[in-house]
Order: structure tokens, then C-alpha cells, then sequence
């Protein structure tokens, strides 16, 4: 007994060095492997938009869509934001918007109902659907995206601040919690990685189910409300509702 409780004292501080060693080792790891870059401003429009949230490429990439969160309307504007169009659909708490390619649509996001509306490019309604997520009215969902297969992922804002993987019945499929942001403004999906926008941590986080978080590209100001990627320009362009800028970012 007596040798065993030498053992015992001696494996137990053993133990705990161990332990504190492997979470040391563990969490730094995890910070190390997170490259940290800022991005560089290459132009900026004014817009004409007095809240822009949401953002979507057009079919060809000559233009968006974007969401005014103020008058709860849809516009079309070409590269540099110059409205061409608005559509007749009239929101109550828009947020999201994604250009759905399969047929020519759009799908976009009530955040305080937690609902998900499509509509087709003249503004009228084709279905809507509710998503069964509890939490505060005005911290709901801030942007959608589907991927290759035709499945939905939205980001919620905060409490929970997740990105959500909707069955085609928009069911919740999977929650992903994305605690390294401070909350989520909208996101991008360019078929490997996600690019999840935070308002309040002033950047973008490149993250993926398989890897986790890779990148964090710091953003020279909050209140960035909208993203979208163009690998064949090499930028982002966010969309800033304090400022109503459009801004593009360099990015290769």
C-alpha cells in the first residue's frame, strides 16, 4: 500500500503537467495555425442605398443585388453600385440575399421571423418557409448561401452565432458554432470555403467543416453588413450600411 500511494503522489502531479502541457500545446496551436492578414482597399462607391445589407452577384457577374434594410427593398445595380432596377417585393426585416443560378431566383432573409422567402426577379413571391430557431427578434439571420448540391446554409447573428445546414425542407440539418466571432453579418461559400463577415469583429473568417477556422482578413472598420467573393477579379466587396460604400478589397 505504502508503495503504491509513492506512486500515486508521484503520477498524480505527473498527471497534471501533463494535461496543462497538452492544452497549452493545443490552444496555441490552434492560434498559431490562424494566419491573421489585413486586406488593401483598391476602390470604393457611394451608394445610393440608404441601408445596404445583403449582397448577390447577378447571373454574369456584371452586377448585384443588394438588400436596403431601410426601405426593406431589393435593388439591382451594376458593378459600382448604380442602381438599374428595384423590385417590387417589399420586406419587413431584410437581411440575406443570394442569387439562385438553378433557375434565375432569389432567396432572401427575414431576420425577426426567421424566415426564408423566395421571390423571382420581378419581386413576386414563390414560397416561404419557416426555420425553428429560437433567440432575439432583431439577432436572426443575416445571409444565406447555397452550395453545389442545392443546400442551404445561413448564418444566424448572435445567440446563437452559427451557421446553420438546412435540410431542402429547411429543417435544421446542422448547427456549426462559430464562437471565434463576436457576431455574424452575412456570408460566402466559393465551394471549399466559407467567408463569414462579423460586423462587430471588423473582419472576415475563411472557415470550413473539415479544417475549421483558416484565415481571419481584418477589415478597416465595423458595420460591414454584406459579402461577396470574385476570385476572377482577385477582391472581396463588402457593403457597409453606416457608410452606404460598396468597397472592394484586394484578395488572392
Amino acid at each position: 500500500m505504502k508503495t503504491f500511494n509513492r506512486k500515486l503522489k508521484i503520477l498524480i502531479p505527473v498527471a497534471l503537467l501533463l494535461s496543462v502541457s497538452l492544452f497549452y500545446c493545443k490552444t496555441s496551436g490552434r492560434a498559431k495555425s490562424v494566419n491573421t492578414v489585413s486586406l488593401k482597399l483598391i476602390a470604393s462607391y457611394k451608394l445610393n442605398i440608404q441601408e445596404p445589407s445583403g449582397i448577390t452577384f447577378n447571373k454574369d457577374h456584371t452586377g448585384y443585388w443588394i438588400v436596403d434594410g431601410n426601405s426593406q427593398v431589393i435593388f439591382k445595380t451594376d458593378l459600382k453600385g448604380n442602381i438599374l432596377e428595384k423590385l417590387s417585393y417589399k420586406g419587413n426585416d431584410l437581411e440575406g440575399i443570394y442569387f439562385d443560378q438553378t433557375d434565375s431566383s432569389l432567396w432572401i432573409t427575414e431576420e425577426r421571423s426567421r424566415e426564408v422567402v423566395h421571390i423571382d426577379l420581378k419581386g413576386n413571391e414563390i414560397a416561404r418557409f419557416k426555420v425553428n430557431i429560437q433567440g432575439k427578434k432583431n439577432k436572426g439571420f443575416e445571409g444565406i448561401f447555397f452550395n453545389e448540391k442545392h443546400t442551404a446554409f445561413i448564418v444566424n447573428e448572435k445567440k446563437p452565432t452559427a451557421l446553420l445546414k438546412l435540410n431542402h425542407d429547411f429543417t435544421i440539418l446542422k448547427q456549426y458554432d462559430m464562437d471565434f466571432a463576436s457576431d455574424l453579418s452575412d456570408l460566402y461559400y466559393d465551394g471549399k470555403d466559407f467567408f463569414i463577415l462579423s460586423d462587430e469583429s471588423e473582419a472576415i473568417f475563411v472557415w470550413n467543416h473539415k479544417e475549421g477556422l483558416k484565415k481571419k482578413l481584418l477589415l478597416p472598420f465595423p458595420k460591414a453588413e454584406g459579402i461577396v467573393v470574385d476570385h476572377q477579379r482577385n477582391m472581396i466587396i463588402i457593403v457597409n450600411d453606416a457608410t452606404n460604400t460598396l468597397y472592394e478589397f484586394e484578395y488572392k
